[in-house]
């Protein structure tokens, strides 16, 4: 009896939270079910030259158990690392208010929980300072496992304009940087291009060593 009690509860627990995420997804203008973005993820030296690269896609996806447990919508990234495969599964927020993504954090990317993850803030022109506070229970990025990593995010209504299969797009650029562990992490800094069509469709991150990971968006499927 007292089984079939729990089960209820817990099966009317997850219709809530499907519920709210399926509001979350209607909602959505740029994070919709059954797109794609394709992006090549390139790895760059203090002196430029790029060391390594790969290419990731990023798709809205169904929903699946890390989803339902923020009422984000379920993004899926799957990439190919040293001939191993991931399969990562994380969410993004869209609403009123502005645009929160997660990027690949796995395998060499797992440095990815230091900075700042993409944040834009509506409207486009904001002027925004955030200064955020990330509790990593548990990472791969050993290093950040266990703590409370400080972050910076800076909107200045800058804007920079790129190309994107064929055509100029505008975008804003956004600013972020880890503020603490400078002495034992090192400092992240990160830049975001975000277009009000596609997202987030470049990221640039600078390690304290002074090599680049860049990820920039090729094509989508919309």
């Amino acid at each position: 009896m007292r089984r079939a009690y729990y089960f209820t509860i817990i099966l009317y627990l997850l219709i809530f939270v499907c519920s709210c995420t399926n509001t979350l997804n209607n909602s959505n203008n740029i994070y919709i079910k059954n797109r794609t973005w394709n992006f090549s993820a390139k790895f760059i030296d203090s002196k430029g030259v790029i060391t390594d690269s790969c290419q990731i896609e990023m798709k809205v996806s169904n929903s699946h158990f890390v989803s339902l447990l923020v009422n984000q919508t379920p993004i899926i990234y799957t990439y190919e690392i040293n001939s191993t495969k991931y399969e990562e599964k994380t969410g993004v927020e869209e609403d009123e208010s502005g645009v929160f993504l997660h990027p690949p954090r796995l395998s060499v990317f797992s440095f990815l929980q230091v900075p700042p993850m993409p944040s834009v803030t509506y409207p486009l022109n904001s002027i925004v300072e955030k200064e955020i506070e990330l509790n990593t229970l548990k990472s791969e990025f050993n290093p950040a496992s266990g703590k409370k990593i400080k972050q910076q995010l800076k909107q200045n209504n800058e804007t920079d304009t790129l190309f994107l299969q064929n055509q100029k797009i505008v975008c804003v650029k956004i600013k972020g940087q880890n503020t603490n562990y400078i002495e034992e992490i090192g400092r992240f800094k990160a830049e975001f291009w975000f277009n009000e069509v596609y997202g987030f469709v470049k990221m640039r991150y600078l390690k304290p060593d002074n090599t680049i990971l860049e990820i920039i968006l090729t094509k989508t499927n919309f």
